[in-house]
Protein backbone atom coordinates (compact mmCIF):
# COMPACT_ATOMS: atom_id res chain seq x y z
CA UNK A 1 0.00 0.00 0.00
CA UNK A 2 1.18 3.51 -1.03
CA UNK A 3 1.34 5.82 2.13
CA UNK A 4 -1.62 6.60 3.80
CA UNK A 5 -3.28 10.17 2.99
CA UNK A 6 -5.50 10.01 6.61
CA UNK A 7 -5.19 7.58 9.55
CA UNK A 8 -8.37 7.25 10.71
CA UNK A 9 -7.56 6.37 14.49
CA UNK A 10 -10.51 3.82 16.13
CA UNK A 11 -10.44 4.46 19.90
CA UNK A 12 -12.63 1.21 21.74
CA UNK A 13 -13.01 2.89 25.07
CA UNK A 14 -15.21 0.58 26.56
CA UNK A 15 -15.11 -2.22 24.51
CA UNK A 16 -17.50 -2.07 22.10
CA UNK A 17 -18.99 -4.68 20.36
CA UNK A 18 -16.93 -6.43 17.57
CA UNK A 19 -20.05 -5.44 15.25
CA UNK A 20 -19.67 -1.89 16.27
CA UNK A 21 -15.53 -1.72 14.81
CA UNK A 22 -16.73 -3.70 11.95
CA UNK A 23 -19.40 -1.12 11.21
CA UNK A 24 -16.58 1.63 11.39
CA UNK A 25 -13.54 -0.12 9.73
CA UNK A 26 -16.94 -1.51 7.01
CA UNK A 27 -17.60 2.61 6.06
CA UNK A 28 -13.87 3.25 5.52
CA UNK A 29 -13.45 0.17 3.03
CA UNK A 30 -16.60 2.25 1.46
CA UNK A 31 -14.06 5.39 1.01
CA UNK A 32 -13.77 6.88 -2.48
CA UNK A 33 -10.66 7.81 -1.34
CA UNK A 34 -8.66 4.92 -1.37
CA UNK A 35 -4.93 6.13 0.83
CA UNK A 36 -6.19 5.73 3.95
CA UNK A 37 -5.05 3.29 7.06
CA UNK A 38 -7.62 2.33 10.38
CA UNK A 39 -5.13 2.41 13.43
CA UNK A 40 -7.61 0.21 15.89
CA UNK A 41 -6.87 1.01 19.86
CA UNK A 42 -8.42 -0.54 22.59
CA UNK A 43 -8.33 -3.93 25.21
CA UNK A 44 -10.38 -5.93 21.89
CA UNK A 45 -12.25 -7.76 24.81
CA UNK A 46 -15.09 -8.27 22.22
CA UNK A 47 -12.52 -10.19 19.51
CA UNK A 48 -11.98 -12.72 22.29
CA UNK A 49 -14.17 -16.02 21.64
CA UNK A 50 -15.16 -15.51 18.23
CA UNK A 51 -14.57 -17.68 15.24
CA UNK A 52 -12.77 -14.91 13.32
CA UNK A 53 -13.13 -11.03 13.40
CA UNK A 54 -15.86 -8.96 11.19
CA UNK A 55 -15.51 -9.25 7.55
CA UNK A 56 -14.90 -5.55 6.74
CA UNK A 57 -11.50 -6.05 9.51
CA UNK A 58 -10.46 -8.95 6.69
CA UNK A 59 -10.87 -7.09 4.16
CA UNK A 60 -9.29 -3.79 5.31
CA UNK A 61 -6.14 -6.49 6.19
CA UNK A 62 -3.51 -4.73 4.31
CA UNK A 63 -4.21 -1.09 5.79
CA UNK A 64 -5.31 -2.26 9.87
CA UNK A 65 -3.26 -1.10 12.52
CA UNK A 66 -4.20 -2.92 15.57
CA UNK A 67 -2.85 -1.76 19.10
CA UNK A 68 -3.89 -3.44 22.46
CA UNK A 69 -4.47 -1.16 25.25
CA UNK A 70 -5.93 -1.56 28.73
CA UNK A 71 -6.30 2.04 28.63
CA UNK A 72 -10.19 3.05 29.27
CA UNK A 73 -9.33 7.13 28.52
CA UNK A 74 -9.99 8.63 25.66
CA UNK A 75 -6.81 10.99 26.10
CA UNK A 76 -4.73 8.03 26.52
CA UNK A 77 -5.71 5.39 23.66
CA UNK A 78 -5.51 9.17 21.41
CA UNK A 79 -2.05 9.53 21.92
CA UNK A 80 -1.17 5.23 21.39
CA UNK A 81 -2.78 5.91 18.37
CA UNK A 82 -1.30 9.14 16.75
CA UNK A 83 2.10 7.48 17.85
CA UNK A 84 1.59 4.37 15.28
CA UNK A 85 -0.22 6.48 13.20
CA UNK A 86 1.67 7.58 9.32
CA UNK A 87 -1.29 9.47 7.56
CA UNK A 88 -0.74 12.88 6.42
CA UNK A 89 -3.88 13.50 8.50
CA UNK A 90 -5.24 12.26 11.67
CA UNK A 91 -8.93 11.49 12.11
CA UNK A 92 -10.79 10.40 15.55
CA UNK A 93 -13.64 8.02 15.10
CA UNK A 94 -15.51 5.98 17.92
CA UNK A 95 -16.35 2.01 17.12
CA UNK A 96 -19.90 2.46 15.75
CA UNK A 97 -19.15 5.82 13.81
CA UNK A 98 -19.40 5.51 10.45
CA UNK A 99 -18.38 7.62 7.37
CA UNK A 100 -20.13 8.92 3.81
CA UNK A 101 -18.43 6.97 1.22
CA UNK A 102 -17.38 10.40 0.14
CA UNK A 103 -16.20 12.37 3.46
CA UNK A 104 -12.80 11.47 2.94
CA UNK A 105 -12.45 12.61 -0.71
CA UNK A 106 -14.25 15.96 0.36
CA UNK A 107 -12.66 17.00 3.42
CA UNK A 108 -9.06 16.39 1.46
CA UNK A 109 -10.14 18.44 -1.22
CA UNK A 110 -12.19 21.57 0.57
CA UNK A 111 -8.17 21.16 2.68
CA UNK A 112 -6.43 21.22 -0.74
CA UNK A 113 -8.28 24.43 -1.49
CA UNK A 114 -7.41 26.46 1.32
CA UNK A 115 -3.88 25.27 1.72
CA UNK A 116 -3.01 27.11 5.15
CA UNK A 117 -5.90 24.71 6.74
CA UNK A 118 -4.74 22.66 9.71
CA UNK A 119 -8.12 21.18 10.41
CA UNK A 120 -10.36 20.26 8.09
CA UNK A 121 -14.54 19.12 9.55
CA UNK A 122 -17.47 18.22 8.45
CA UNK A 123 -21.84 18.52 9.68
CA UNK A 124 -22.72 15.03 11.47
CA UNK A 125 -26.20 12.92 12.29
CA UNK A 126 -26.48 10.97 15.52
CA UNK A 127 -27.63 7.71 15.99
CA UNK A 128 -31.02 9.18 17.48
CA UNK A 129 -31.60 10.95 13.69
CA UNK A 130 -30.59 14.77 14.93
CA UNK A 131 -28.37 16.15 13.00
CA UNK A 132 -25.45 18.84 14.21
CA UNK A 133 -25.08 21.43 11.37
CA UNK A 134 -21.87 23.21 12.61
CA UNK A 135 -20.67 27.25 11.38
CA UNK A 136 -17.44 27.55 9.71
CA UNK A 137 -13.71 27.94 11.72
CA UNK A 138 -15.08 29.91 14.87
CA UNK A 139 -12.19 30.71 17.24
CA UNK A 140 -14.32 32.39 19.46
CA UNK A 141 -17.33 29.94 19.82
CA UNK A 142 -14.74 27.45 19.80
CA UNK A 143 -13.15 28.96 23.44
CA UNK A 144 -17.07 28.37 24.52
CA UNK A 145 -17.25 24.43 23.12
CA UNK A 146 -16.35 21.46 20.80
CA UNK A 147 -18.69 22.51 18.61
CA UNK A 148 -16.38 20.86 15.47
CA UNK A 149 -16.85 17.41 16.65
CA UNK A 150 -16.63 14.92 13.96
CA UNK A 151 -15.44 14.01 11.05
CA UNK A 152 -12.47 16.23 11.21
CA UNK A 153 -9.57 15.44 9.76
CA UNK A 154 -6.14 17.47 11.85
CA UNK A 155 -2.61 17.43 9.99
CA UNK A 156 -0.65 15.19 11.64
CA UNK A 157 2.53 17.33 11.80
CA UNK A 158 1.33 20.64 13.11
CA UNK A 159 -0.69 18.24 15.53
CA UNK A 160 2.78 16.68 16.41
CA UNK A 161 4.70 19.71 16.56
CA UNK A 162 1.96 21.35 19.28
CA UNK A 163 2.50 18.16 21.80
CA UNK A 164 -0.08 15.58 19.95
CA UNK A 165 -3.43 14.25 22.13
CA UNK A 166 -3.06 15.13 25.10
CA UNK A 167 -3.39 12.00 27.50
CA UNK A 168 -4.84 13.53 30.20
CA UNK A 169 -7.49 15.04 28.11
CA UNK A 170 -9.98 12.02 28.45
CA UNK A 171 -12.88 12.71 26.77
CA UNK A 172 -12.31 16.58 25.86
CA UNK A 173 -9.14 15.30 23.78
CA UNK A 174 -10.04 16.22 20.65
CA UNK A 175 -11.20 19.54 21.66
CA UNK A 176 -8.15 20.03 23.73
CA UNK A 177 -6.45 20.10 19.72
CA UNK A 178 -8.61 22.17 18.87
CA UNK A 179 -8.01 24.94 20.85
CA UNK A 180 -3.99 24.76 20.36
CA UNK A 181 -4.81 25.15 17.05
CA UNK A 182 -6.73 27.88 17.77
CA UNK A 183 -3.95 29.49 19.59
CA UNK A 184 -1.83 28.83 16.90
CA UNK A 185 -3.95 31.16 14.82
CA UNK A 186 -5.93 33.57 16.74
CA UNK A 187 -7.00 35.71 13.57
CA UNK A 188 -8.35 34.62 10.16
CA UNK A 189 -6.32 34.06 6.66
CA UNK A 190 -5.73 37.51 5.27
CA UNK A 191 -7.78 37.39 1.57
CA UNK A 192 -7.98 40.23 -1.17
CA UNK A 193 -11.08 37.64 -2.80
CA UNK A 194 -13.20 36.88 0.04
CA UNK A 195 -14.14 37.76 3.72
CA UNK A 196 -14.95 34.39 4.48
CA UNK A 197 -11.55 32.70 4.22
CA UNK A 198 -10.93 31.04 7.81
CA UNK A 199 -7.02 30.18 7.41
CA UNK A 200 -6.58 27.35 10.00
CA UNK A 201 -9.88 25.59 9.41
CA UNK A 202 -12.13 24.92 6.54
CA UNK A 203 -15.74 23.29 7.06
CA UNK A 204 -17.43 21.14 4.96
CA UNK A 205 -21.17 21.98 5.00
CA UNK A 206 -22.65 17.99 4.70
CA UNK A 207 -23.55 15.59 6.66
CA UNK A 208 -20.21 12.97 6.31
CA UNK A 209 -20.77 11.19 9.70
CA UNK A 210 -23.21 8.99 11.42
CA UNK A 211 -22.50 8.66 15.19
CA UNK A 212 -22.64 6.18 17.23
CA UNK A 213 -24.22 8.65 20.04
CA UNK A 214 -25.75 12.02 20.23
CA UNK A 215 -24.29 14.60 18.57
CA UNK A 216 -24.54 18.44 19.39
CA UNK A 217 -22.43 20.78 22.17
CA UNK A 218 -23.71 19.75 25.33
CA UNK A 219 -21.95 17.47 26.84
CA UNK A 220 -22.84 14.10 27.90
CA UNK A 221 -22.49 13.36 31.58
CA UNK A 222 -20.83 15.06 34.51
CA UNK A 223 -17.04 13.56 33.77
CA UNK A 224 -17.48 15.02 30.30
CA UNK A 225 -18.36 18.51 31.69
CA UNK A 226 -15.33 17.75 34.35
CA UNK A 227 -12.85 16.79 31.44
CA UNK A 228 -14.10 20.08 29.54
CA UNK A 229 -13.40 22.51 32.31
CA UNK A 230 -9.83 21.13 33.07
CA UNK A 231 -9.13 21.07 29.53
CA UNK A 232 -9.73 24.34 29.01
CA UNK A 233 -8.66 25.80 32.03
CA UNK A 234 -5.05 23.89 31.25
CA UNK A 235 -5.14 25.08 27.74
CA UNK A 236 -6.07 29.14 29.26
CA UNK A 237 -2.84 28.85 31.48
CA UNK A 238 -0.68 27.93 29.04
CA UNK A 239 -1.97 30.85 26.67
CA UNK A 240 -3.34 33.74 28.86
CA UNK A 241 -2.24 33.19 32.13
CA UNK A 242 -4.82 35.84 33.73
CA UNK A 243 -8.21 34.27 32.03
CA UNK A 244 -10.84 32.47 33.62
CA UNK A 245 -13.76 29.81 33.15
CA UNK A 246 -17.37 30.45 33.64
CA UNK A 247 -20.06 28.17 32.96
CA UNK A 248 -22.59 29.46 30.33
CA UNK A 249 -25.08 27.85 27.84
CA UNK A 250 -25.45 23.99 27.80
CA UNK A 251 -23.90 21.72 30.27
CA UNK A 252 -19.81 21.67 29.59
CA UNK A 253 -20.24 25.01 27.51
CA UNK A 254 -18.50 28.12 28.93
CA UNK A 255 -17.36 31.41 28.37
CA UNK A 256 -13.28 32.64 29.06
CA UNK A 257 -13.17 36.16 30.95
CA UNK A 258 -10.03 38.28 30.86
CA UNK A 259 -8.72 40.63 33.22
CA UNK A 260 -8.37 43.84 32.70
CA UNK A 261 -5.31 45.36 35.19
CA UNK A 262 -4.96 48.30 32.90
CA UNK A 263 -8.61 49.05 31.48
CA UNK A 264 -7.76 51.61 27.86
CA UNK A 265 -9.74 54.52 27.55
CA UNK A 266 -12.99 53.58 25.69
CA UNK A 267 -14.78 56.64 23.78
CA UNK A 268 -18.46 55.96 23.60
CA UNK A 269 -19.76 57.88 20.59
CA UNK A 270 -23.27 58.53 20.50
CA UNK A 271 -24.88 60.40 17.10
CA UNK A 272 -28.17 61.84 18.10
CA UNK A 273 -30.84 64.34 17.34
CA UNK A 274 -32.90 64.15 20.73
CA UNK A 275 -35.56 62.22 19.25
CA UNK A 276 -38.54 60.64 21.37
CA UNK A 277 -40.26 57.55 21.23
CA UNK A 278 -42.47 55.45 23.89
CA UNK A 279 -40.30 53.78 26.27
CA UNK A 280 -42.44 51.48 28.84
CA UNK A 281 -45.54 53.42 27.54
CA UNK A 282 -43.86 56.77 28.85
CA UNK A 283 -42.67 59.32 25.76
CA UNK A 284 -39.01 59.63 26.50
CA UNK A 285 -36.52 61.20 25.06
CA UNK A 286 -33.55 58.71 23.97
CA UNK A 287 -30.16 59.96 24.44
CA UNK A 288 -31.18 61.29 28.08
CA UNK A 289 -32.05 57.90 28.89
CA UNK A 290 -29.21 56.11 27.32
CA UNK A 291 -26.85 58.40 29.14
CA UNK A 292 -28.56 58.13 32.35
CA UNK A 293 -28.54 54.04 32.24
CA UNK A 294 -25.02 54.47 30.81
CA UNK A 295 -23.32 56.74 33.47
CA UNK A 296 -25.28 54.90 36.72
CA UNK A 297 -24.84 51.23 35.40
CA UNK A 298 -21.72 50.71 33.82
CA UNK A 299 -18.92 49.43 35.80
CA UNK A 300 -15.96 49.73 33.26
CA UNK A 301 -13.77 52.61 35.13
CA UNK A 302 -12.37 54.17 32.13
CA UNK A 303 -15.01 55.53 29.57
CA UNK A 304 -15.63 58.98 27.77
CA UNK A 305 -18.94 60.25 26.07
CA UNK A 306 -18.60 61.93 23.16
CA UNK A 307 -22.46 62.93 21.95
CA UNK A 308 -22.51 64.01 18.35
CA UNK A 309 -25.65 66.37 17.95
CA UNK A 310 -26.95 66.35 14.51
CA UNK A 311 -29.43 68.54 13.18
CA UNK A 312 -32.68 69.14 14.58
CA UNK A 313 -31.54 69.19 18.07
CA UNK A 314 -33.45 71.12 21.05
CA UNK A 315 -31.75 74.06 22.22
CA UNK A 316 -31.43 73.21 25.86
CA UNK A 317 -30.38 69.45 25.23
CA UNK A 318 -26.77 70.11 25.31
CA UNK A 319 -27.16 71.63 28.91
CA UNK A 320 -29.42 69.02 30.52
CA UNK A 321 -26.40 66.00 28.69
CA UNK A 322 -23.95 67.74 31.03
CA UNK A 323 -26.01 67.33 34.10
CA UNK A 324 -26.68 63.81 33.50
CA UNK A 325 -23.20 62.96 32.66
CA UNK A 326 -21.98 64.65 36.47
CA UNK A 327 -18.11 63.86 36.47
CA UNK A 328 -18.32 61.47 33.55
CA UNK A 329 -16.10 63.45 30.86
CA UNK A 330 -18.20 64.58 28.19
CA UNK A 331 -17.67 65.90 24.89
CA UNK A 332 -20.62 67.30 22.79
CA UNK A 333 -19.85 68.02 19.07
CA UNK A 334 -21.80 69.21 16.15
CA UNK A 335 -22.49 67.74 12.54
CA UNK A 336 -24.51 69.78 10.62
CA UNK A 337 -25.91 69.07 7.84
CA UNK A 338 -28.94 66.02 6.61
CA UNK A 339 -28.63 62.86 9.15
CA UNK A 340 -25.55 60.79 7.58
CA UNK A 341 -25.09 57.64 10.58
CA UNK A 342 -21.64 57.26 8.67
CA UNK A 343 -20.44 60.74 9.44
CA UNK A 344 -21.44 61.65 12.29
CA UNK A 345 -19.68 58.47 13.46
CA UNK A 346 -16.45 59.42 12.07
CA UNK A 347 -17.10 63.46 13.53
CA UNK A 348 -17.36 61.78 16.86
CA UNK A 349 -14.40 59.38 16.81
CA UNK A 350 -12.49 62.41 15.72
CA UNK A 351 -13.09 64.61 18.66
CA UNK A 352 -12.73 61.37 21.10
CA UNK A 353 -9.71 60.06 22.56
CA UNK A 354 -9.69 56.41 23.19
CA UNK A 355 -7.69 53.39 22.31
CA UNK A 356 -10.82 51.59 21.80
CA UNK A 357 -14.27 53.36 19.88
CA UNK A 358 -17.60 52.09 20.80
CA UNK A 359 -20.39 53.23 18.23
CA UNK A 360 -23.79 53.21 19.90
CA UNK A 361 -27.09 54.84 19.41
CA UNK A 362 -29.05 56.70 21.27
CA UNK A 363 -32.32 54.32 21.77
CA UNK A 364 -30.02 52.16 23.56
CA UNK A 365 -30.22 51.61 27.47
CA UNK A 366 -27.78 49.80 29.59
CA UNK A 367 -29.37 46.89 31.79
CA UNK A 368 -26.32 45.21 32.70
CA UNK A 369 -22.83 46.46 34.16
CA UNK A 370 -20.42 44.52 33.03
CA UNK A 371 -21.24 45.05 29.02
CA UNK A 372 -18.75 46.94 28.54
CA UNK A 373 -16.23 45.23 30.47
CA UNK A 374 -17.08 42.09 28.34
CA UNK A 375 -16.63 43.98 25.42
CA UNK A 376 -13.20 45.24 26.20
CA UNK A 377 -12.19 41.78 27.03
CA UNK A 378 -12.55 40.42 23.94
CA UNK A 379 -11.60 43.39 21.93
CA UNK A 380 -8.04 43.51 23.38
CA UNK A 381 -7.65 39.60 22.32
CA UNK A 382 -5.32 38.64 20.00
CA UNK A 383 -6.59 38.39 16.43
CA UNK A 384 -10.34 40.41 17.13
CA UNK A 385 -11.48 43.64 15.26
CA UNK A 386 -14.71 44.44 16.40
CA UNK A 387 -17.20 43.25 19.37
CA UNK A 388 -20.86 43.37 19.12
CA UNK A 389 -23.18 43.12 21.88
CA UNK A 390 -26.58 41.21 22.42
CA UNK A 391 -29.20 43.61 22.19
CA UNK A 392 -32.89 42.85 22.74
CA UNK A 393 -36.57 44.40 22.61
CA UNK A 394 -37.90 45.92 25.58
CA UNK A 395 -39.83 42.93 26.17
CA UNK A 396 -36.59 40.56 26.49
CA UNK A 397 -36.81 38.78 23.03
CA UNK A 398 -33.44 38.97 21.05
CA UNK A 399 -33.33 42.17 18.20
CA UNK A 400 -29.30 41.31 17.11
CA UNK A 401 -26.78 38.44 18.48
CA UNK A 402 -24.97 38.98 15.02
CA UNK A 403 -25.58 39.53 11.45
CA UNK A 404 -25.61 37.16 8.50
CA UNK A 405 -26.46 36.99 4.87
CA UNK A 406 -28.23 34.75 3.09
CA UNK A 407 -28.58 35.03 -1.15
CA UNK A 408 -27.01 38.70 -0.73
CA UNK A 409 -29.72 39.61 2.25
CA UNK A 410 -28.48 40.47 5.17
CA UNK A 411 -30.72 40.05 8.63
CA UNK A 412 -30.01 39.82 12.52
CA UNK A 413 -29.68 36.37 13.66
CA UNK A 414 -31.93 35.16 15.71
CA UNK A 415 -34.44 38.50 15.52
CA UNK A 416 -37.41 38.11 17.76
CA UNK A 417 -36.46 34.70 19.62
CA UNK A 418 -37.06 34.06 23.38
CA UNK A 419 -34.07 34.37 26.10
CA UNK A 420 -32.08 31.31 26.67
CA UNK A 421 -29.58 29.42 25.59
CA UNK A 422 -30.10 28.99 21.82
CA UNK A 423 -29.67 26.32 19.33
CA UNK A 424 -26.14 25.02 20.05
CA UNK A 425 -25.68 27.30 23.01
CA UNK A 426 -25.18 30.35 19.92
CA UNK A 427 -27.07 32.61 22.38
CA UNK A 428 -25.48 32.00 25.15
CA UNK A 429 -21.59 31.77 24.07
CA UNK A 430 -19.76 34.07 22.09
CA UNK A 431 -19.54 33.68 19.00
CA UNK A 432 -17.78 35.00 15.74
CA UNK A 433 -20.29 36.68 12.58
CA UNK A 434 -19.41 38.31 9.27
CA UNK A 435 -20.80 41.38 10.90
CA UNK A 436 -22.28 43.11 13.87
CA UNK A 437 -24.83 45.72 13.96
CA UNK A 438 -23.34 49.72 14.70
CA UNK A 439 -26.29 50.00 17.08
CA UNK A 440 -23.69 49.03 19.23
CA UNK A 441 -19.64 48.16 17.91
CA UNK A 442 -16.62 48.45 19.44
CA UNK A 443 -13.65 48.35 17.37
CA UNK A 444 -9.85 49.06 18.45
CA UNK A 445 -9.18 52.84 16.91
CA UNK A 446 -6.03 51.56 15.16
CA UNK A 447 -8.62 49.12 12.98
CA UNK A 448 -11.05 52.43 12.84
CA UNK A 449 -8.09 54.29 11.14
CA UNK A 450 -6.27 51.69 9.13
CA UNK A 451 -9.68 50.41 7.04
CA UNK A 452 -10.89 54.13 6.77
CA UNK A 453 -14.02 53.84 9.99
CA UNK A 454 -17.65 53.64 7.91
CA UNK A 455 -17.77 54.17 4.30
CA UNK A 456 -19.38 57.55 3.08
CA UNK A 457 -21.10 55.76 0.29
CA UNK A 458 -23.17 53.83 2.71
CA UNK A 459 -24.42 56.93 5.32
CA UNK A 460 -27.24 55.14 7.19
CA UNK A 461 -27.54 51.41 5.87
CA UNK A 462 -25.15 48.62 5.65
CA UNK A 463 -21.88 50.71 6.43
CA UNK A 464 -21.44 48.68 9.54
CA UNK A 465 -21.30 45.56 7.82
CA UNK A 466 -19.36 46.61 5.11
CA UNK A 467 -16.55 48.36 7.95
CA UNK A 468 -17.14 44.72 9.61
CA UNK A 469 -16.49 43.06 6.17
CA UNK A 470 -13.18 45.08 5.99
CA UNK A 471 -11.70 44.49 8.75
CA UNK A 472 -12.25 40.67 8.52
CA UNK A 473 -10.59 41.39 5.38
CA UNK A 474 -7.71 42.39 7.26
CA UNK A 475 -7.09 38.73 8.72
CA UNK A 476 -9.03 40.28 11.98
CA UNK A 477 -12.12 38.31 13.43
CA UNK A 478 -15.76 40.01 13.94
CA UNK A 479 -17.85 38.56 17.11
CA UNK A 480 -20.68 39.11 19.57
CA UNK A 481 -19.85 39.01 23.27
CA UNK A 482 -23.33 37.25 24.47
CA UNK A 483 -22.59 38.24 28.37
CA UNK A 484 -22.99 41.98 27.23
CA UNK A 485 -26.70 42.55 27.34
CA UNK A 486 -28.48 45.96 26.07
CA UNK A 487 -31.66 46.91 25.42
CA UNK A 488 -32.74 48.48 21.90
CA UNK A 489 -35.48 50.33 21.79
CA UNK A 490 -35.87 50.02 17.74
CA UNK A 491 -38.91 48.81 16.62
CA UNK A 492 -39.68 45.12 17.44
CA UNK A 493 -41.74 44.77 13.83
CA UNK A 494 -38.29 45.38 12.50
CA UNK A 495 -36.16 42.32 11.47
CA UNK A 496 -34.71 42.39 7.79
CA UNK A 497 -32.33 45.24 7.84
CA UNK A 498 -33.48 47.68 5.54
CA UNK A 499 -32.03 50.10 2.72
CA UNK A 500 -32.62 53.04 -0.34
CA UNK A 501 -32.23 50.90 -3.53
CA UNK A 502 -29.60 53.83 -4.00
CA UNK A 503 -27.53 51.44 -0.79
CA UNK A 504 -28.70 48.45 -2.03
CA UNK A 505 -26.64 49.21 -6.05
CA UNK A 506 -23.78 50.29 -3.66
CA UNK A 507 -23.64 47.66 -1.56
CA UNK A 508 -24.08 45.44 -4.48
CA UNK A 509 -20.99 47.13 -6.15
CA UNK A 510 -19.24 46.41 -3.29
CA UNK A 511 -19.55 43.20 -2.25
CA UNK A 512 -22.01 41.21 -4.75
CA UNK A 513 -19.05 39.49 -6.60
CA UNK A 514 -17.33 38.81 -3.25
CA UNK A 515 -20.14 37.16 -1.04
CA UNK A 516 -20.27 33.60 -0.67
CA UNK A 517 -22.38 31.78 1.34
CA UNK A 518 -22.54 32.75 4.79
CA UNK A 519 -20.33 30.63 7.01
CA UNK A 520 -21.60 31.01 10.36
CA UNK A 521 -24.94 29.31 9.22
CA UNK A 522 -24.19 26.19 9.63
CA UNK A 523 -25.02 26.06 13.48
CA UNK A 524 -28.74 26.05 13.86
CA UNK A 525 -31.58 27.72 12.02
CA UNK A 526 -31.79 31.56 11.00
CA UNK A 527 -34.31 32.29 13.59
CA UNK A 528 -36.38 30.93 16.97
CA UNK A 529 -39.96 32.10 17.22
CA UNK A 530 -40.93 31.82 20.87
Amino acid sequence: MSVPRVSVLILDTHGKPAAAIGETVASLVSQTEPAWEAVVVGAFEALKGRKGPPTSLINAADRLVMRKSSATSLGELAARGLAAATGEWVCVLEPGDALAPEALALLLAAARRMPSAQLAYADERGADGAEHTKPGWSPTYLHGCPYVGRPALLRRRELLARGGFRADAGTAVEWAAWLDLAASRPGLARSNRSPWDGGAAVHVAQLLAIRSGTVGVAARGLGEEADRRRMLTAYLARNEAYASVESAGPAGCFRVRRPLPNPPLVSVVVPTRGGHQLVREMPTELVSNALRSLVARTDYPAYELVVVLTDGYPADLPERLRRLAADRPLRLVRDPGGFDFSRACHTGVDASRGALVCLLNDDIEVTHPDWLSRMVEHAMAPGVGVVGAQLRYEDGRIQHAGVIQQTGLLSHRFAGAPDGFGPEGLLSLDVDYIAVTGACLLTPRAVWNEVGGLSGRLPVNYGDVDYCLRVRATGRRVLVASGAVLIHFESSSREQIRATAEELDTWSALWASRLAVDPYLGAGPMSVRA
